[in-house]
């Protein structure tokens, strides 16, 4: 077996093991694990596991209400899913991490009462999803995130006093969640 693909099966375990981790609540191995995994990565120059183990990071630290290092990894994911559109700018799955990424970097930056910056960043992520969406009208997962962060947009608008651009932004949530829920009601008796 190839070196790389030894190495890529490492990563996976590595990777898997901290997901397994989380789900017993071992939150501090996970992050051990995921330490371990990054470097990895890194030495392997695998960016798509290296930002998968970047977001999961983050995930992890943002649940732990570690804040402050959750942004450093959302924004160490950020710049790793930058590299990964810039090989492959078309890949619809990146352009995902990449929307969910931002919306919840904006998630965070909300929490620390960083407006101007959270509004950027669930800008940035609204565009990503709008343009997926605009590619695959009938996906219910872009759809999905899309509404979430627009939700979440909207009420960051709310909170900071911009009531007619907040209106805009849940009544696009409102369209999107309209739409899903008329694709999974079916037909009618």
């Amino acid at each position: 077996m190839a070196r790389s693909k030894v190495k890529n099966l490492l990563l996976l375990k590595q990777i898997h093991s901290a997901v397994s981790q989380i789900k017993k609540g071992k939150l501090d191995k996970a992050l051990e694990t995921l330490d371990k995994a990054e470097t990895s990565a890194r030495q392997s120059k695998s960016t798509d596991a290296l930002y998968y183990i970047l977001f999961t990071r983050g995930g992890i630290l943002y649940s732990a209400k570690e804040y402050d290092q959750a942004l450093e990894a959302y924004e160490k994911a950020l710049e790793a899913g930058s590299d990964l559109l810039k090989t492959d700018p078309e890949n619809a799955d990146y352009q995902h991490y990449m929307g969910t990424t931002l919306s919840n970097t904006g998630n965070l930056l909300k929490k620390k009462s960083e407006i101007d910056k959270a509004d950027e960043y669930y800008s940035q992520a609204r565009k990503i999803y709008f343009d997926l969406i605009k590619k695959d009208p009938q996906n219910a997962v872009y759809q999905s995130y899309a509404g979430e962060n627009l939700n979440n947009y909207g009420e960051l608008l709310m909170e900071s006093g911009s009531l007619e651009k907040a209106c805009e932004i849940l009544r696009e949530a409102i369209e999107i969640y309209s739409g899903i829920a008329g694709k999974s009601a079916g037909p009618a008796a």
